[in-house]
């Protein structure tokens, strides 16, 4: 498949085909850096999946010994609590051919026995330290409708119960996967009903200048999709999560906050009733939220307000467009001009977090910067 790159004077140059040379720098740094080169919106159109990394070169030990035997390149968790293992290799190498399968079996079939909830807790908080932010902040930005609450541990203890019952993905990561590869692919997810089985293919493009890729997934059909409807799997079993409702969120409020921090709660709610385009609940398993959305800005919500009255700001998921990325900025310079909140340097790409005691005598000036920042946007939306 061709590539071209365009120029800004309409020019086209046609980039070329590069073949990975180097595994490491090729194909496991540039995942480090983003890991939205695993496709999650193909692996799931209709809810792609996000991810939070748990961390890269994990290891796991020999079942006889006891001893660290394997390395995995990555181990993801996405936001349905799914452990997802990746395998890097380079086309040329011959272990991208069928044996990678069976290696990457044997890791997803011994995991399961020396990897715990800790484990991967611990691992994910490490992860979430290397890249200046912490592992609440980490978890936000994977579940932005259903942010953590006082058990954080909730995610992992899930993907461990995962893990065991068999619900996991595993991924091979190539510059350019070999057809018996694809072909194996398709063929266990179709057979498996829980496990999937992926291919992505990283092709890698260069004018001599630039690279682009291009990361396209395989082994996934509408057949192997229909297979695996009949599992379901949540964030969470039903024993950890519930759903609010407005009555529950506010008797639960009432108990944990001042009449006045509950009437500065109600005041920011009974407003996105009124403006937003949908406000959805949370499934805290002990604190409630309610997330207010509006859509013709940003699909995800773009601040929480928790039971126990903390208010956390979306920055760091108010992105994917040039739309989302102008209302950001213009919501992040409203705030700091306001000085109503402390942010810090890095707000844009996090999820800060304010106590009830911070915001609660700010609540009506906090609603009015945000209708000011939603008004001007939706007016240059019509203005365009």
């Amino acid at each position: 498949m061709p590539v071209f790159i365009k120029s800004s004077e309409g020019l086209m140059r046609e980039m070329s085909q590069m073949r990975c040379k180097d595994e490491t720098r090729e194909l496991q740094d540039a995942l480090a850096m983003n890991h939205s080169l695993l496709p999650g919106d193909q692996i799931k159109p209709e809810d792609p999946r996000r991810w939070l990394l748990i961390q890269r070169e994990m290891p796991i030990p020999d079942p006889n010994s006891g001893y660290d035997r394997w390395s995995v390149d990555f181990v993801f968790v996405d936001q349905s609590a799914v452990l997802t293992i990746v395998e890097c290799k380079r086309h040329d190498d011959t272990r991208s051919r069928r044996e990678v399968v069976g290696q990457v079996f044997e890791y997803a079939a011994n995991a399961q026995f020396y990897w715990t909830s800790d484990t991967l807790k611990q691992c994910a908080e490490e992860s979430a330290k290397a890249q200046k932010r912490t592992l609440a902040e980490a978890i936000a930005a994977l579940q932005p409708d259903e942010l953590i609450d006082d058990n954080d541990s909730a995610l992992f203890e899930q993907a461990i119960q995962n893990l065991k019952e068999g619900v996991v993905r595993l991924i091979f990561y190539l510059d350019e996967a070999p057809r018996e590869l694809k072909s194996l692919a398709d063929f266990l997810n179709r057979q498996m009903k829980r496990a999937e089985v992926l291919v992505v293919e990283a092709k890698q493009y260069s004018d001599g200048k630039n690279t682009i890729i291009v990361p396209q997934l395989f082994g996934f059909t509408e057949q192997a999709r229909l297979t695996k409807e009949t599992v379901r799997v949540v964030s969470g079993s039903p024993s950890e999560r519930r759903k609010w409702d407005e009555e529950s969120f506010f008797a639960d409020a009432k108990e944990r906050v001042s009449d006045s921090q509950l009437k500065a709660i109600r005041l920011i709610y009974d407003n996105v009733q009124q403006t937003a385009d949908k406000v959805s609940w949370g499934t805290g398993s002990t604190k409630g939220s309610f997330n207010p959305k509006f859509t013709d800005i940003c699909p995800r919500a773009l601040f929480s307000v928790y039971s126990n009255g903390d208010l956390q700001l979306h920055f760091g998921h108010i992105t994917g467009s040039s739309i989302e990325d102008e209302f950001r900025d213009a919501y992040l310079a409203a705030i700091k001009s306001s000085r109503i909140l402390e942010l810090n340097d890095d707000a844009a790409e996090s999820f800060p977090i304010f106590g009830v005691t911070l915001w609660s005598d700010k609540a009506q000036s906090f609603i009015s910067i945000v209708e000011q920042v939603i008004n001007a946007t939706r007016s240059n939306l019509k203005g365009a």
